[in-house]
């Protein structure tokens, strides 16, 4: 233990009586911090080259530099206890296109639409209906009936949906197995169909079966 204070730079006004009693409660939360594994926004201004030090007390010493008015609101928050905001996440499946232009040609029929770059541009593709985002490739040379390219979309009523899409007129095209299938009940709790575009990339569109409670 002495060793590792010997190690530790202090302030020097840090070890003064005043100083120790008004900043205790951040000795308090940098312990906390070393045992739940959080990081703080602030921590990338107070650690040196932004990296932050997993040492509590070299923590505590580099916050009580930062500004009164940061220290107190980026470190404790009005509730007490230290939190991250929370960020949503989600997964995006890239599918190749053998024509980017008649993919999204044929997903715009579905009512998504086009949330990236004009295709020219980058020669890519991201359209987007709802919360449902798809992007796509530039990908002259797939096949697309030997191409197994696929994602799975879920949604709160595969039924409605699949009713939407089918009032559309998809085409079942033998050339390319461009098809829309009829939703079916699983063996494990979904109601599914499955829409095949003109790349060859099946869409698997689900939502969990309905039961007599609902």
């Amino acid at each position: 233990m002495a060793d590792r204070a010997a190690a530790i730079h202090h302030p020097a006004d840090l070890a003064s009586p005043r100083r120790i009693g008004a900043h205790l409660s951040f000795a308090k939360l940098a312990l906390f911090r070393s045992q739940s594994a959080f990081t703080l926004p602030s921590e990338r201004s107070i650690a040196p080259g932004g990296a932050v030090d997993p040492s509590p007390v070299r923590w505590l010493i580099a916050a009580l530099h930062l500004p009164r008015r940061t220290r107190w609101k980026a470190l404790v928050p009005p509730t007490g206890v230290a939190t991250l905001p929370r960020v949503a996440e989600s997964a995006v499946p890239i599918l190749p296109s053998r024509n980017l232009d008649e993919t999204f040609e044929f997903y715009s029929r579905l009512g998504f639409q086009l949330q990236g770059a004009p295709i020219e541009k980058y020669r890519y593709l991201i359209i987007g209906r709802g919360s449902i985002e798809l992007h796509f490739w530039d990908a002259p040379d797939v096949d697309p009936l030997t191409t197994d390219a696929s994602c799975y979309i879920r949604v709160e009523d595969a039924d409605a949906l699949h009713r939407e899409w089918k009032e559309v007129g998809i085409q079942s095209d033998p050339a390319t197995g461009s098809r829309l299938m009829p939703p079916v009940d699983t063996d494990y709790g979904m109601r599914e169909f499955a829409l095949v575009d003109q790349s060859g990339n099946l869409v698997r569109v689900g939502s969990p079966l309905r039961t007599a409670a609902d």
